[in-house]
């Protein structure tokens, strides 16, 4: 036969616990929030460009990103101002890089122009080719 003082014993024993887990998990959940509030404080003292948040960074290389002939430097579009207040950095990377490095560079920021207009220009003689074939109001595929 079951004792009937057990049950009542183990439902004490139960909520002992889940009270003793509670607090762990308040006491877990304030020291990640005085962590949290560390970080934003730190981070408010410090300059834009040590977060992460300074253009430079932006067009710098993430963590993953490895192009050897590019000399490890994302190829941004041709034509931005580098002399731009914030963009030390990128000057700074450019600097260093070797005449390979940056000729691998350069030919990288105008590929993508040079897709574009390769690709207009396949579009407009296909326009043409439709229309000297009466094709133009129909379906081309």
């Amino acid at each position: 036969m079951i004792d009937p003082n057990l049950l009542p014993k183990r439902i004490r024993r139960c909520e002992v616990t889940d009270l003793v887990i509670f607090e762990e998990f308040a006491d877990i959940r304030a020291s990640l929030r005085a962590l949290y509030e560390t970080l934003l404080l730190i981070c408010r003292r410090l300059p834009p460009a040590a977060v992460g948040a300074d253009p430079a960074d932006v067009l710098m290389v993430p963590p993953w990103y490895e192009s050897p002939q590019t000399g490890n430097l994302i190829p941004f579009p041709a034509g931005i101002d580098t002399e731009y207040p914030g963009l030390g950095a990128l000057r700074h990377k450019l600097g260093f890089m070797t005449e390979d490095q940056l000729a691998a560079f350069r030919a990288a920021q105008v590929r993508v122009a040079k897709h574009r207009e390769a690709l207009l220009q396949r579009e407009k003689e296909r326009e043409v080719r439709l229309k000297n074939k009466g094709l133009m109001h129909g379906p081309t595929m």
